[in-house]
């Protein structure tokens, strides 16, 4: 179908890996599963809503070629990724929970400086897109209200918090030591896989996601 749209839905809600989402399959039932080239998607009803629920693959590369997909494919209104994330902030306990308003790619931080004023300047900005490639991505700014609402949610257990922040993402397990000090200087609430990968794509699409994340373990190093 090549980057034909299958169907529309109204709602992606995706994952690094299937037990993450495991939880929303178990509450979504029934619904229909569309084939496509790249594997099957399930997509459920929610009253008059389409919701796709599928988990898409651990790492960057994953997370920016099957959301790419996605959003090709089904034109998703929303895009919601959840998960779990390594926690950095201090203030941060296993079970807690964090919503990324924003998110960065630890890698690539060293080419906005080394690359200004070069012959490879030109690569900070997008040859397709025609605008600057971001340090960190944004959480789309319409979804700060809603992301408000969930800190008044009472399914969650008195003692987890829920907070609002920065994640930085990386390819390198576990966290890249090299990479300490520079990522410490954009105080992270977290560490993962994916965010930045989904928040970029967002931007490229013109999408709108938010990534919520679980807190599976606390990385002292840092």
């Amino acid at each position: 179908m090549g980057n034909q749209q299958i169907t529309k839905v109204d709602f992606a809600i995706l994952s690094a890996m299937p037990n993450e989402i495991a939880y929303i399959n178990h509450i979504m039932t029934g619904g229909e599963t569309i084939k496509t080239k790249v594997g099957d998607f399930r997509i459920c009803h929610y009253g008059d809503k389409k919701i796709l629920i599928s988990p898409i693959g651990m790492g960057t590369t994953c997370a920016s070629a099957m959301s790419s997909f996605i959003i090709s494919a089904f034109a998703p209104d929303y895009i919601f990724f959840s998960g779990t994330a390594g926690g950095i902030d201090s203030r941060l306990k296993v079970g807690d929970v964090v919503i990324a308003t924003s998110a960065f790619e630890a890698e690539i931080q060293g080419a906005f400086t080394i690359l200004r004023g070069t012959d490879f300047e030109t690569a900070l900005t997008h040859p397709v897109k025609k605008e600057p490639l971001q340090q960190s991505y944004q959480m789309d700014p319409s979804l700060t209200s809603m992301a408000a609402d969930l800190k008044i949610i009472d399914l969650l257990p008195p003692n987890v918090k829920i907070y609002e922040g920065a994640i930085v993402t990386t390819n390198t397990f576990p966290s890249p030591p090299s990479l300490f000090a520079q990522v410490r200087a954009q105080k992270p609430l977290a560490i993962d896989m994916e965010t930045s990968a989904i928040y970029q794509t967002a931007w490229m699409f013109g999408t709108k996601a938010m990534v919520i994340r679980g807190i599976s373990n606390i990385l002292n190093e840092f």
